[in-house]
């Protein structure tokens, strides 16, 4: 009786232990398993289109800040935030230009596939 007891306090310490652990760490760097079908969901893009003003552009870190209206294929409603773009896509572009573009989201991301001048 001894015994399991000892194993169950054990194993209760154990568990306590780690979840402490998991606790201090950042949610990006738990251990999360996903269903295979959340994973292939989250690792393909969705493209989508939209249109706004751009606010900012830095082109050495290849980032455009653009207000845009609602995208509703991705039930965003209007804001400001920060695009991935290539350089090359940027050129002749400038703060308050207003722009139609085009982009993909995964997660977290956004990228500028294409973007034009609509002026």
């Amino acid at each position: 009786m001894k015994q399991v007891l000892v194993t169950i306090l054990t194993a209760a310490l154990v568990q306590t232990a780690t979840a402490a652990d998991m606790h201090d760490k950042p949610m990006d760097r738990m251990p999360m398993d996903q269903p295979k079908h959340m994973e292939q969901q989250d690792s393909a893009a969705t493209t989508a289109k939209a249109s706004g003003t751009i606010k900012g552009i830095d082109a050495a870190k290849g980032t455009v800040t653009l207000s845009h209206g609602p995208v509703p294929s991705l039930k965003w409603p209007p804001m400001t935030m920060g695009f991935i773009a290539k350089p090359e896509l940027l050129k002749g572009l400038k703060v308050g230009d207003e722009v139609s573009f085009e982009f993909q989201s995964q997660g977290m991301t956004a990228r500028i596939v294409s973007i034009q001048k609509t002026d």
